[in-house]
């Protein structure tokens, strides 16, 4: 059994059982080193009615978002006839500020496969073994897998996106590995199969990858305000890590829709966008209603298009409308299956309405600008206005004295609360847990909050009338955070304050609820967006991508509890812990009984640990249980 898959039952064990305050099983490396910076609009901004359709469809499109409660929008952009017609975002965000993309990564790798193609460099059906000579293969399949079939999502290697942040040999475990099925005989979505078309940019253009794609394609776009995290191996991902604005996301869409012409600028030949938005392979049901062409995603009924990126991340393309639109989300989404997506596809597609008139466009200005509102668990306060705040006479934003309570040093036990995403923690290799301690302290008419992470302050605003902006260097990664607090006293002298923690430039959302009774103790409750739900996802796709994965958690479950695993993975995403402010009288006693309940979840963990060590064990075929089941 190769030790990649060990160490990834080992960390999704450590993850789900919270065993661990620091549960990676490979070397740690800064992948996000900066954060995103200004962008200036491209396309030009336009009216709806003056290129065919209504405002009457947004107003109706938005509404139908914010109602869908799987929608979890940052932000959408629909580009008709090369200029913008509609541009939305909820709360925090803005068009122009890069976003993880996960997946659709994958089609700017695939492009720059096209790039080659087209200067006559590269042969799609040259095998693996013509350009990587010098890897040894355990299986002489391995080396006959074409570039074709990379592309296509043919090669059937179950080195896999578990490897990546179990495993610092990429290429060499890719090699290693023996393929599922006959290479080109099956469809087996794999983002390290995107990672070895990166490491074929380099070999052929004879530059790190990076460097060809932004000369082939970004560059020639206009896009500077990009992020791609490298490999252990110091190349690309290849199927994920790409940090691009909507805007950006615009332009590529864009130039996909027009033939591979960028407003007069050729970036790809018309033949290989015909032939990269063909369907090359049949998916399963379970992915949504698109096949698969050349790293991207081709409708099963009509001619429009789609990149995809997991949590919600979309460019739908459709040439017969001339319509790119771009969602960038964070949703409980593995593929297309998306149901902001749907209305999307459903609303640019129907019967036009009626023109707007002037009091319905107006209307619709208004839903835009208030996208999303509703839907914040932290309501931002309202600024005061008046004679009386020029004169400064009043403060238009005064201090909230519902805070007052809030007010202090809270102590905590140990736990597996960070200020990061768990997924995004996962994906990075970069675990920064154990909150410490959390003080919160009043400067004039800021709330300002110091959050100990390990050992590490992080001293923040508190947005109360609107999010402020953070930089946080977590390991050395850089990322953006906003943070936008509501709350209320109650008379016994406690309160209930909600806090945001969001990140523009990622999918993943914080929500902290504090409940502080009058003596100071505080039970915090943290919850992730995407939550819990990403985990039923997951394992309801497992039969349709990975049926012998679904075997193995099937047996896991049989012998331990039915819904135990999935339990256990729900308690990554949802936290809740008792901490004392530090004048609590009764404070050694609860965090006493806070230690307590934490050792018996710990306890209780290792009903999971035997059968875990006996699924690892190699036996003497070389496999064990997980190699058995895996055909290994």
């Amino acid at each position: 059994m190769e030790n990649w898959k060990k160490k990834a039952v080992e960390l999704v064990c450590s993850l789900g059982l919270r065993e661990q305050a620091d549960p990676k099983v490979i070397n740690y490396y800064p992948q996000k080193t900066s954060v995103s910076s200004g962008e200036q609009k491209f396309f030009r901004r336009g009216i709806p009615e003056r290129q065919g359709i209504s405002s009457l469809t947004f107003l109706d499109m938005l509404a139908d978002f914010e109602a869908e409660p799987r929608a979890n929008i940052h932000s959408v952009l629909v580009v008709k006839d090369g200029m913008v017609i509609l541009e939305a975002t909820a709360p925090g965000y803005d068009i122009n500020t890069y976003h993880l993309s996960y997946s659709m990564s994958k089609t700017v790798t695939g492009i720059g496969i096209g790039c080659l193609v087209d200067d006559g460099k590269l042969d799609l059906n040259t095998p693996l073994r013509a350009i990587f000579p010098e890897y040894t293969v355990t299986d002489r399949r391995t080396g006959e897998i074409t570039v074709r079939e990379l592309l296509t999502m043919r090669a059937g290697i179950p080195f896999a996106e578990a490897g990546s942040v179990t495993s610092e040999k990429w290429t060499e475990d890719y090699f290693a590995s023996k393929p599922d099925f006959t290479p080109g005989t099956a469809f087996a979505y794999n983002s390290m199969n995107s990672y070895i078309l990166a490491r074929i940019i380099e070999r052929i253009s004879g530059m790190p990858a990076d460097e060809f794609i932004n000369k082939r394609l970004f560059s020639p776009l206009g896009i500077e305000n990009y992020l791609w995290e490298k490999s252990p191996e110091g190349t690309i991902k290849g199927g994920w890590g790409l940090y691009l604005s909507a805007e950006s996301w615009a332009k590529i869409g864009w130039m996909m829709l027009s033939e591979g012409e960028f407003f007069g600028k050729r970036i790809l030949s018309p033949e290989w966008v015909k032939e990269s938005t063909e369907a090359h392979s049949m998916t399963p049901v379970g992915t949504g209603d698109f096949n698969y062409g050349y790293h991207l995603w081709v409708s099963r009924t009509g001619s429009d298009f789609l990149f995809n990126g997991m949590l919600g991340q979309n460019v739908w393309v459709s040439p017969k409308d001339r319509i790119v639109a771009v969602i960038l989300s964070g949703n409980n989404e593995l593929f297309s299956g998306s149901p902001a997506l749907n209305i999307l596809r459903y609303n640019l597609t129907r019967t036009p309405d009626r023109p707007a008139t002037k009091r319905e466009y107006e209307k619709y200005r208004a839903s835009r600008e208030s996208f999303f509102v509703s839907r914040m668990p932290a309501k931002l306060l309202p600024e005061r206005h008046g004679l009386r705040v020029m004169l400064r006479l009043m403060k238009a934003r005064p201090f909230p004295e519902g805070f007052t309570p809030l007010l202090g040093e809270y102590r905590f036990v140990e736990n597996d609360i960070s200020l990061t995403p768990v997924l995004s923690a996962v994906m990075q290799n970069n675990y920064k847990r154990n909150l410490s301690s959390l003080k919160f302290v009043r400067e004039g008419e800021r709330l300002v909050m110091t959050a100990v992470v390990g050992d590490t302050p992080y001293t923040l605003d508190i947005g109360l009338y609107a999010f402020s902006d953070e930089v946080i260097d977590v390991n050395g990664e850089k990322y953006r955070l906003r943070i936008a607090a509501s709350g209320e006293s109650d008379r016994m002298g406690g309160g209930v304050y909600r806090f945001t923690l969001l990140f523009p430039e990622l999918p993943n959302v914080s929500y902290w609820t504090m409940s502080l009774s009058a003596d100071g103790v505080m039970h915090l409750s943290v919850r992730e967006c995407p939550d819990q739900k990403i985990a039923g996802t997951f394992f309801g796709n497992l039969p349709a991508t990975n049926p012998k994965a679904a075997a193995l958690l099937g047996f896991l479950e049989r012998r331990i509890a039915p819904g135990y695993l999935k339990a256990k993975l729900n308690g990554v995403f949802e936290k809740d812990v008792v901490c004392v402010r530090t004048d609590c009288r009764r404070g050694a006693e609860v965090l006493a009984e806070e230690d307590e309940r934490c050792a018996k979840r710990r306890a209780d963990a290792t009903r999971l640990l035997p059968l875990i060590s006996m699924f690892t064990k190699t036996d003497e075929r070389g496999g064990g249980i997980i190699g058995r089941l895996f055909g290994r």
